[in-house]
């Protein structure tokens, strides 16, 4: 392959040659250096000389080096291309799974969860006491939403308090990470503390 390629740069430096010979300024310059001392004329045919059969190689340099440097423009394109096709694999991916793990209550905010008990309790006929957000915090990542919880509940009856469960549970997608319970007379009261994951509008 590199003999074929040196064969071809000699034959277009022989024709570049021949046709630089053919040109009226290389007759100028031929008898520019007749005037010359033999001397000089010497140090300029062996200079020429020299330049003329290093050619090829200087060109093919040349080329092996913008060859090159195309290449790695080219490799780092097709990695970009490979990240972003990761990254919207991932994002599909999220997509899809987001059904089952992600709550329907975007919660930005303190105050968006306290909303959110605020309805369950009036769709439990609930005092709007008995349930109260006592913790909160949250990180984002990207549109992501993971916020973590505690509420106190108090005066609540047992079928009230295992619906307010399933509605954080099965509803919200919600894990809980400590359930404390006791009875007090004909009444629950505690603390529990919960995992939500939400989504943000794009």
């Amino acid at each position: 392959m590199a003999k074929k390629v040196f064969h071809t740069l000699d034959e277009a430096t022989f024709k570049g040659v021949d046709s630089l010979k053919a040109s009226p300024q290389f007759n100028q310059a031929s008898a520019a250096l007749e005037g010359l001392p033999d001397e000089a004329q010497k140090y300029i045919n062996q200079g020429l000389t020299y330049l003329l059969s290093f050619a090829p190689l200087i060109i093919f340099l040349v080329v092996f080096i913008i060859a090159a440097m195309t290449r790695g423009q080219v490799a780092d394109k097709e990695a970009l291309i490979s990240e972003v096709d990761r990254y919207n694999a991932i994002i599909a991916e999220t997509e899809n799974v987001g059904g089952s793990l992600l709550g329907k209550t975007t919660l930005t905010n303190q105050s968006d969860l306290q909303r959110m008990i605020a309805s369950l309790a009036s769709s439990y006929q609930m005092k709007r006491d008995a349930i109260k957000v006592t913790n909160f915090s949250n990180q984002k990542y990207g549109n992501l939403v993971e916020s973590e919880a505690s509420l106190v509940f108090n005066g609540l009856s047992t079928p009230k308090f295992l619906a307010i469960l399933d509605e954080l549970a099965v509803k919200e997608k919600a894990t809980f990470k400590r359930v404390n319970i006791k009875k007090v007379k004909d009444a629950l009261q505690g603390e529990l503390s919960f995992i939500h994951y939400s989504r943000t509008s794009p």
